[in-house]
């Protein structure tokens, strides 16, 4: 359903982001017997941190403000390794532009950015030698990101990670997210 909306809306910038959600103790389940916690855990997109075990959500948004494609991952996944996956994700709608912080400033994201045919808005990092310019208007609007993740925090289930399941809590995660792309509210 929302492959189908993504294509009848116009997409100039898509923004890229991640959102870590601390997971509540029931969504571990019961260690089971011969069975290795850190895998089933894994699989359950639950990962260890000094604050417990915690899920990454990693988002590409519209300039509207809504869900384009996400991952659910384990919580010390990094933002890095899923940029590019994104952006693949997003490529048929062809973006004008692809915007995000500096965790997604790699030099095989902004590739896969630019096969893509988009402008990439991306800041370099401070401690890279050479820095590669970027549109900062743009880069203003990395905000809908923000406000997409602040919206999708305001459902209980979600922002306490309740489900034991990986599958669960993603189809709760694109459920509000419809629910999100059909209300008539304004984001602009």
């Amino acid at each position: 359903m929302l492959c189908v909306l993504a294509d009848a809306e116009a997409v100039g910038l898509v923004c890229v982001a991640s959102l870590s959600l601390k997971a509540a103790p029931c969504a571990s389940g019961a260690r089971k017997r011969g069975k290795n916690p850190e895998i089933s855990q894994k699989l359950q997109a639950l990962g260890k941190s000094v604050g417990g075990l915690t899920s990454k959500f990693h988002a590409a948004v519209s300039d509207c403000g809504h869900l384009l494609g996400g991952v659910l991952t384990p919580g010390q996944a990094s933002d890095n390794a899923l940029g590019a996956r994104l952006c693949r994700m997003v490529a048929a709608l062809a973006p004008k532009a692809i915007c995000g912080d500096k965790a997604y400033g790699s030099k095989a994201i902004r590739e896969q950015i630019h096969k893509i045919g988009a402008e990439c808005v991306i800041p370099s990092k401070n401690n890279q030698k050479v820095q590669i310019p970027h549109d900062k208007t743009q880069y203003k609007k990395r905000n809908r990101v923000e406000r997409y993740f602040g919206r999708l925090k305001n459902w209980r289930r979600i922002c306490l990670r309740t489900d034991k399941l990986a599958v669960a809590f993603a189809s709760w995660i694109w459920l509000v997210s419809a629910l999100d792309w059909l209300s008539p509210a304004s984001y602009d």
